[in-house]
């Protein structure tokens, strides 16, 4: 039941709880320490009614030679009786010990006995039941008998007043009473100044707190929550101001970082499609030139490089060669046959070849091997791919940024792509150009030996080799030189009789046949 009351009132019952179980236990002290002070009271009134009959008792027993003679005992102590104070003095009585009435302010208990008032306790008021009276609080005074010598009466007797009980009680109860609205009167404003600093200290901050998360739940996460309250409350408001705070830099950031990705994705997506549209333009060419070319002005361009060429490799001479580059500079070296030694340990270009795999220098001004050209005086960043097919290394490709780190590893995955497909075309070109000068030597060879077969004489057949070969090998004129030994052999074979053959010295004539290729 209480689980489903909010916390404000749960705090409140208790608060209320609390007070209502401190007021009883007040209560209880109060009405025990309530009655003893009104007994005391009582008892302290009592004796001073005793203490104003010592005398007259006294003198009065020493004048008559006995305490029992004293005249006009009986109707003073009646007066007492009938002028206390509210009526709540019931008797008052002169007693022996053994508790004989002497003088009663009911004269008609003279003479009797009393149980009750026997040997009474001495000045302290105790509750008692006395027979003609019903409960009353009984306060003794005990005084010595002046006469008892010779008088023949007992030495002491007792002065005694008995208060009635109910109207003692009734007191008891009014000051409970009166105790008991002063105390709910307490209750009420205590638990109103309760309800006030609960809403102040603990509701409202803990419903701003609620409010200021329900809001941040729904992304409202600029919202900042009032601190207030006791000092954890303020804490966990704070927290929860600091934890939007840092929500809201994460998102900043994962904004950023998403923005940036998708520029990275964007950005490989274009450097992937140039080397798809370098791979399809370069597998229709077959000029290995035009294709270096085209692939080093196409990199330049789309990449945004500050310069790009390719190196081939010459594997007889051990050097690799610039057979193409872009723009205007490159066309100069590639004019003036810029080489670099393979085993040259200060270039970028000779050391990617050599290791066959990329080498990136992202400040070439740090960098040992790096070979400045002063037709490109701006170069801040360098990388060298190696064309390699199979195992087999056929070229390098060398591009250029004026931008210190410009290559990331992005564009260096996607450039050595393009290194292998470029690999491929010079390979395919390559391949290419020698079946077809296989092919062209091939149909040279057979229309020479179908126009010699068509010749008649000696003089035709040289003439047609010499025309058909200039014509195969794309010279202005041939020579064809013959050298020929004259042997004359003579052998005599007549009847039983043989000649030896007699060799004689070599005649040497040289024939040329010329011819002007067309």
């Amino acid at each position: 039941m209480l689980r489903r009351l909010s916390i404000q009132a749960q705090f409140i019952i208790f608060i209320v709880a609390a007070l209502v179980l401190l007021f009883a236990a007040l209560m209880v002290v109060f009405s025990f320490q309530g009655q003893a002070d009104l007994v005391d009271g009582e008892n302290d009134r009592s004796l001073t009614l005793a203490n104003s009959l010592i005398g007259p008792l006294q003198v009065g027993s020493q004048t008559y030679g006995a305490l029992g003679n004293v005249p006009g005992v009986d109707e003073r102590l009646t007066d007492l009786v009938v002028n206390s104070v509210d009526g709540e003095i019931d008797f008052v009585t002169v007693t022996w010990p053994d508790g004989t009435v002497l003088y009663h302010s009911d004269p008609s208990y003279n003479g009797q006995m009393i149980e009750a008032l026997a040997n009474p306790e001495d000045s302290d008021s105790h509750r008692a039941s006395v027979s003609g009276f019903g409960t009353v609080y009984l306060s003794s005074l005990e005084l010595d008998n002046p006469v008892a010598a010779t008088a023949s009466e007992p030495d002491t007797f007792y002065i005694t007043v008995g208060a009635d009980a109910g109207a003692l009680d009734q007191r008891l109860i009014d000051g409970l009473l009166v105790s008991i609205v002063i105390a709910a009167g307490a209750i009420v404003v205590v638990a109103a100044l309760t309800v006030w600093l609960v809403r102040v200290s603990l509701t409202r901050p803990i419903q701003r707190i609620v409010d200021g998360a329900r809001l941040f739940s729904v992304g409202q996460l600029d919202h900042q929550i009032e601190p207030g309250g006791s000092d954890v409350l303020r804490q966990l408001a704070e927290t929860l101001n600091q934890m939007a705070d840092d929500i809201v830099e994460s998102r900043i950031e994962l904004e950023a970082m998403n923005r940036t990705l998708e520029d990275r994705i964007q950005a490989r997506t274009a450097d992937l499609a140039t080397v798809a549209e370098v791979s399809a333009e370069t597998a229709t060419v077959l000029d290995i030139d035009q294709l270096l070319l085209y692939v080093s002005n196409l990199t330049k361009e789309r990449f945004g490089l500050y310069h790009a060429h390719v190196f081939v490799l010459d594997e007889e001479q051990n050097l690799l060669e610039l057979a193409a580059g872009a723009g205007e500079a490159g066309e100069r070296m590639a004019a003036a046959g810029l080489r670099i030694r393979y085993d040259n340990q200060g270039s970028l270009v000779a050391r990617a070849a050599r290791s066959r795999l990329p080498v990136v220098e992202n400040e070439v001004r740090r960098a040992s091997d790096f070979l400045p050209n002063p037709l490109l005086p701006n170069t801040a960043s360098e990388a060298a791919f190696p064309l390699v097919v199979g195992d087999r290394v056929v070229g390098v490709l060398d591009v250029q940024s004026d931008q210190v780190d410009f290559f990331t590893d992005d564009q260096l995955t996607v450039l050595n792509t393009l290194a292998r497909q470029i690999a491929v075309s010079v390979a395919n070109a390559r391949l290419f150009t020698e079946v077809e000068r296989t092919s062209r030597h091939e149909q040279a060879l057979s229309a020479i030996t179908e126009q010699i077969q068509r010749a008649t004489t000696m003089d035709e057949v040289l003439q047609t080799a010499a025309r058909e070969l200039g014509r195969a090998l794309r010279v202005p004129h041939t020579t064809v030189q013959l050298q020929l030994r004259q042997t004359l052999d003579a052998q005599m074979l007549d009847g039983d009789e043989t000649r030896t053959a007699a060799h004689s010295p070599a005649i040497e004539t040289a024939t040329e046949f010329g011819s002007a290729a067309n």
